[in-house]
Protein backbone atom coordinates (compact mmCIF):
# COMPACT_ATOMS: atom_id res chain seq x y z
CA UNK A 1 0.00 0.00 0.00
CA UNK A 2 2.84 2.38 0.83
CA UNK A 3 4.42 1.68 -2.56
CA UNK A 4 1.16 2.53 -4.37
CA UNK A 5 0.75 5.73 -2.33
CA UNK A 6 4.33 6.83 -3.07
CA UNK A 7 3.92 6.06 -6.76
CA UNK A 8 0.66 8.04 -6.90
CA UNK A 9 2.29 11.01 -5.13
CA UNK A 10 5.21 10.90 -7.55
CA UNK A 11 2.96 10.77 -10.62
CA UNK A 12 0.73 13.58 -9.36
CA UNK A 13 3.75 15.72 -8.59
CA UNK A 14 5.30 15.00 -11.98
CA UNK A 15 2.15 15.82 -13.92
CA UNK A 16 1.71 19.08 -12.00
CA UNK A 17 5.24 20.13 -12.87
CA UNK A 18 5.04 18.94 -16.46
CA UNK A 19 1.71 20.69 -17.04
CA UNK A 20 2.84 24.13 -15.87
CA UNK A 21 3.28 26.01 -19.14
CA UNK A 22 2.52 29.43 -17.64
CA UNK A 23 4.85 32.21 -18.70
CA UNK A 24 5.86 34.60 -21.42
CA UNK A 25 7.14 33.10 -24.66
CA UNK A 26 8.87 34.97 -27.47
CA UNK A 27 9.86 33.91 -30.96
CA UNK A 28 8.99 34.26 -34.62
CA UNK A 29 6.40 33.38 -37.25
CA UNK A 30 6.85 32.86 -40.99
CA UNK A 31 4.15 32.41 -43.62
CA UNK A 32 4.22 29.37 -45.86
CA UNK A 33 4.44 31.68 -48.87
CA UNK A 34 7.44 33.46 -47.38
CA UNK A 35 5.78 36.85 -47.81
CA UNK A 36 5.05 37.51 -44.11
CA UNK A 37 7.30 37.10 -41.10
CA UNK A 38 7.86 38.76 -37.78
CA UNK A 39 8.10 38.45 -34.03
CA UNK A 40 5.57 36.58 -31.91
CA UNK A 41 4.91 36.86 -28.17
CA UNK A 42 2.49 34.66 -26.24
CA UNK A 43 1.63 35.09 -22.56
CA UNK A 44 0.11 31.91 -21.12
CA UNK A 45 -1.59 32.06 -17.72
CA UNK A 46 -3.43 29.52 -15.63
CA UNK A 47 -7.03 30.74 -15.36
CA UNK A 48 -8.56 29.12 -12.29
CA UNK A 49 -8.41 25.39 -11.66
CA UNK A 50 -9.32 24.16 -15.11
CA UNK A 51 -8.70 26.83 -17.72
CA UNK A 52 -5.99 28.81 -19.43
CA UNK A 53 -5.74 32.25 -20.97
CA UNK A 54 -3.46 33.19 -23.83
CA UNK A 55 -2.58 36.71 -24.89
CA UNK A 56 -0.97 36.86 -28.32
CA UNK A 57 1.07 39.76 -29.72
CA UNK A 58 2.73 39.88 -33.12
CA UNK A 59 5.16 42.32 -34.69
CA UNK A 60 5.10 42.30 -38.49
CA UNK A 61 7.41 45.32 -38.64
CA UNK A 62 8.42 47.72 -35.90
CA UNK A 63 5.11 47.95 -34.02
CA UNK A 64 3.81 45.19 -31.71
CA UNK A 65 0.11 44.48 -32.25
CA UNK A 66 -2.05 43.22 -29.40
CA UNK A 67 -4.80 40.79 -30.33
CA UNK A 68 -8.26 40.21 -28.86
CA UNK A 69 -8.00 36.90 -26.98
CA UNK A 70 -10.39 34.09 -27.77
CA UNK A 71 -10.11 30.48 -26.72
CA UNK A 72 -6.98 28.96 -25.17
CA UNK A 73 -6.27 25.33 -24.48
CA UNK A 74 -3.05 24.01 -22.94
CA UNK A 75 -2.89 20.25 -22.50
CA UNK A 76 0.55 19.43 -21.08
CA UNK A 77 2.55 19.47 -24.34
CA UNK A 78 -0.08 20.88 -26.73
CA UNK A 79 -1.42 24.42 -27.12
CA UNK A 80 -4.24 25.79 -29.23
CA UNK A 81 -5.31 29.42 -29.11
CA UNK A 82 -7.62 31.55 -31.21
CA UNK A 83 -7.77 35.32 -31.41
CA UNK A 84 -8.97 38.26 -33.48
CA UNK A 85 -6.72 41.09 -34.63
CA UNK A 86 -6.72 44.31 -36.58
CA UNK A 87 -3.76 45.17 -38.76
CA UNK A 88 -3.99 48.31 -40.82
CA UNK A 89 -7.42 48.35 -42.42
CA UNK A 90 -7.81 44.57 -42.18
CA UNK A 91 -9.40 42.47 -39.44
CA UNK A 92 -8.82 38.75 -39.20
CA UNK A 93 -9.28 35.66 -37.05
CA UNK A 94 -6.31 33.39 -36.35
CA UNK A 95 -5.67 29.97 -34.85
CA UNK A 96 -2.30 28.85 -33.51
CA UNK A 97 -1.68 25.17 -32.80
CA UNK A 98 1.56 23.91 -31.34
CA UNK A 99 3.46 21.23 -29.51
CA UNK A 100 6.10 21.56 -26.82
CA UNK A 101 9.61 20.98 -28.08
CA UNK A 102 10.93 20.84 -24.53
CA UNK A 103 10.04 22.33 -21.12
CA UNK A 104 10.62 25.90 -22.37
CA UNK A 105 9.47 26.09 -25.98
CA UNK A 106 6.64 25.43 -28.42
CA UNK A 107 6.45 25.30 -32.19
CA UNK A 108 3.54 24.83 -34.51
CA UNK A 109 1.37 26.18 -37.30
CA UNK A 110 -1.02 29.08 -37.70
CA UNK A 111 -3.86 29.94 -40.03
CA UNK A 112 -5.79 33.16 -40.51
CA UNK A 113 -9.17 33.92 -42.03
CA UNK A 114 -10.87 37.18 -42.95
CA UNK A 115 -14.47 37.62 -44.03
CA UNK A 116 -15.02 33.86 -43.97
CA UNK A 117 -12.20 33.21 -46.44
CA UNK A 118 -8.88 31.53 -45.73
CA UNK A 119 -5.96 33.89 -45.41
CA UNK A 120 -2.33 33.43 -44.45
CA UNK A 121 -0.88 30.28 -42.91
CA UNK A 122 2.56 29.25 -41.79
CA UNK A 123 4.80 28.17 -38.92
CA UNK A 124 5.80 29.68 -35.58
CA UNK A 125 8.13 28.91 -32.70
CA UNK A 126 8.56 30.49 -29.27
CA UNK A 127 10.70 29.99 -26.16
CA UNK A 128 9.98 30.96 -22.57
CA UNK A 129 11.69 34.14 -21.40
Amino acid sequence: MLRVTLLAMFLLGFSAVAADRSGEYVGTYTSSEGDAAGKLRIVIQKDGDTGWSCKVFFTPGDEEIATKPGSCSVDNDKITTEFDADHGDASFHATLKGTAVDEKSFEGTYATAAGGEAGDHGKWKVSRR
